[in-house]
């Protein structure tokens, strides 16, 4: 708190140490505790403050399953994990859209690799009338979508 107040003091050199006080330090009473908080007034009148340590929460990691491995190309897992192999991770709805086909391309029946183009086709063409929802995608290899009639 000294050191934001010499920054307030350093902004405001002309200003006296009540108006600065005044203007950053507030009585915070969220959570039922009544805390000294420095912050200022934003532009849409909502408190614009510095959070405390204590109140960042914490959040822990996911252990990876003792069956899996990033070489059994299980592309739905490690991109929920977010580290797709490739260093990308897929949207969720490409996810929800391979985990519908099973990780497989709906032409080829063949799974996706680590280094595989994975495009989102629409089986009926949007030209023909299709929908752009769920039921109406499909993941497929980016050799098998050039190819496709």
């Amino acid at each position: 708190m000294i050191q934001l107040m010499r920054w307030a003091k350093r902004k405001h050199p002309t200003r006296p140490k009540v108006w600065i006080r005044n203007r950053y330090l507030f009585k915070d009473t969220r959570n039922g505790k009544s805390r000294l908080r420095f912050g200022y007034m934003g532009k849409k009148q909502e408190v614009i403050g510095i959070s405390y340590f204590a109140e960042t929460p914490i959040v822990r990691h996911k252990k990876i399953a003792g069956y899996k491995s990033i070489y059994d190309n299980d592309l739905v897992y490690w991109s929920e994990r977010g580290r797709a192999l490739g260093n990308r991770a897929f949207s969720k709805s490409i996810l929800r859209i391979l985990r519908n086909q099973n990780n497989k391309c709906n032409i080829c029946n063949l799974k996706f690799l680590p280094g595989d183009v994975i495009e989102i086709d629409h089986i009926v063409p949007k030209a023909s009338g299709g929908a752009n929802h769920y039921g109406n995608l499909q993941a497929l290899h980016g050799h098998c979508h050039d190819r496709k009639p």
